[in-house]
């Protein structure tokens, strides 16, 4: 499965179906990415074919749906959510479990990071999982990208690594 690819997008449409705590729209994600994510007491609770994502950093829920009832927070879940927790543990890919704390690593010991270009090339290769892997349910190359970035901005790097990465 390459999940990465445009092609691959949801086109179903829930309107006005914004978060039940922050009011926010978030983006919608196949039954398939909670189903896989949610630790157990809360995986049979998944019953709708769509959920929608809460893309909003400091809101405690990650999966709602049209159904008020039907939402899944942070804690309900078997790993942790990359926009949802600044931790340098935490995945920017889940596929192929590279961490914040991997990159600066890169950074510290080579002065640059080749981790999206290792990524980028596993992806085509179709050996990507985000649509179970990652909770929002997409491609986490994005994900690495604004954290080498970060990276660069918090001067772990040179200009010159900030310019390698499109």
């Amino acid at each position: 499965m390459n999940c990465c690819t445009p092609e691959n997008s949801t086109k179903i449409e829930l309107k006005d179906t914004v978060c039940p705590f922050c009011q926010k729209k978030g983006h919608i994600v196949k039954r398939e990415t909670p189903d896989s994510l949610l630790k157990a007491e809360h995986s049979a609770k998944v019953t709708e074919p769509y959920y929608m994502f809460c893309q909003t950093p400091d809101c405690e829920v990650v999966y709602y749906s049209q159904t008020p009832e039907h939402k899944f927070l942070k804690a309900d879940l078997k790993v942790p959510v990359t926009i949802k927790d600044s931790g340098l543990g935490v995945p920017v890919c889940y596929c192929f479990n590279v961490t914040r704390e991997s990159v600066l690593n890169d950074f510290r010991e080579m002065g640059h990071t080749k981790v999206f270009e290792s990524i980028s090339q596993k992806v085509k290769d179709g050996l990507c999982s985000c649509e179970t892997m990652n909770p929002q349910g997409n491609c986490c190359l994005g994900n690495v990208k604004n954290w080498i970035k970060e990276a660069c901005i918090q001067g772990f790097s040179s200009e010159t690594a900030l310019k390698k990465v499109p």
